[in-house]
């Protein structure tokens, strides 16, 4: 009976301590990751583009992002733009019922900007087969400009009777305040040129104008914060669509 009494009491003993174990809170960790749609390296990202930002965070069950331009977000795992380049420090808050805990990381949102044309191929004939000048080689104009303001243009190359060892020619784009010039949309022109040489009046022979959008066009080939992409010219002077005419562009991230 003795021995059976204290069986009893040994186990109330041992129940009693399970029963007073002190619980040991889960840790509270904020961490964060960032997934921009270019193949960058490192945190960065482009104006007006995407970014997702995934939260690692452990034993957290309210979230709180600034964005330090201005916004903030109480998502899980938002999706945030900005719309101006720059250095950003966002900062991510996590918080249970007992505790918070608090990250901050750095973000660079460039803009991309062209930095060099270079025309790779060229019809030497005109629409009617003919060559531009029947005694040379034409004497081409490479102007670039803002889409829809054709007064914001530069010549960024000109050559006189051009000639197939010329190839490619273009030049290096260098703007006084290059972050108000980036549009969305640019016009690539080439002008077979008359006299008065290097003036572009009624008399001159447009050889070929094209537009193109140097943010998306091309966008399987984005690296790292500066890249190339090659594109297509579009029509040649006798209106047909070739893959012999081709345009490579340079560009580069700004954080202005």
């Amino acid at each position: 009976m003795l021995k059976l009494k204290f069986i009893y009491i040994a186990s109330f003993l041992l129940i009693l301590t399970n029963c007073t174990k002190e619980v040991v809170p889960e840790p509270l960790n904020a961490d964060y990751s960032i997934v921009t749609p270019e193949a960058y390296f490192g945190h960065v990202g482009e104006i007006n583009r995407p970014i997702n930002f995934i939260n690692n965070s452990k034993g957290a069950s309210k979230f709180h992002w600034i964005f330090d331009d201005g916004s903030e977000s109480f998502d899980k795992n938002p999706m945030h733009k900005f719309s101006l380049p720059g250095f950003y420090e966002v900062q991510l808050t996590v918080s249970n019922d007992s505790k918070s805990s608090t990250i901050t990381k750095n973000l660079k949102i460039g803009q991309r900007q062209l930095k060099e044309v270079l025309i790779e191929k060229i019809s030497f004939l005109n629409q009617f087969n003919n060559s531009w000048d029947p005694d040379s080689g034409p004497d081409v104009i490479l102007l670039i400009s803002e889409t829809g303001n054709p007064d914001n243009s530069l010549v960024l190359s000109t050559i006189d009777n051009l000639s197939i060892s010329d190839l490619p020619f273009g030049g290096k784009i260098t703007f006084d305040d290059p972050v108000n010039f980036i549009q969305e949309k640019w016009t690539l022109t080439l002008i077979e040129n008359n006299l008065p040489m290097n003036y572009i009046d009624e008399n001159d022979n447009f050889m070929f104008s094209s537009t193109f959008n140097p943010v998306f066009d091309g966008e399987s080939n984005l690296e790292n914060e500066n890249g190339s992409i090659s594109i297509d010219y579009g029509q040649d002077a006798s209106g047909n669509f070739s893959s012999d005419y081709k345009v490579t562009l340079y560009w580069e991230l700004e954080y202005h």
